[in-house]
């Protein structure tokens, strides 16, 4: 009968997917490990892409959150210019007529409180 061993990932590999999610470069990774960038890339392609893609991920769904918060401006005007298409354009002649979308955020209240804006 087959039985399916599932392996632990090395120390050598833990460290490399660390350092792959913080964002250092195959480079500097096979250079604190003393690999070879070929012997890296190698024997730990995959693993170093996978961390990398979770890591943009992780930081693409806190960003989103963010965003959606309506406290933080900084990162609902990053990603509506990252995600909608929206830049900047300035108010030159050049640009007289170009469509830009306008952000508005709105506090919505319940009807049982006062205007603020009274």
């Amino acid at each position: 009968m087959d039985y399916l061993l599932e392996l632990s990932p090395s120390d050598e590999e833990n460290r490399i997917a660390v350092r792959a999610a913080a964002g250092a470069s195959d480079e500097d990774i096979a250079a604190e490990l003393q690999l070879s960038l070929e012997d890296l890339q190698g024997r730990y392609g995959r693993v170093i892409e996978k961390h990398r893609a979770a890591a943009r991920n992780d930081m693409l769904l806190q960003f989103h959150k963010a965003a959606k918060s309506a406290s933080n401006h900084a990162a609902a005007l990053f990603w509506v210019k990252s995600q909608c298409g929206w830049r900047d354009t300035g108010s030159s002649a050049e640009n007289a007529g170009v469509f830009q979308p306008v952000v508005k955020v709105v506090r919505m209240s319940h009807p049982d409180e006062p205007d603020a804006r009274n």
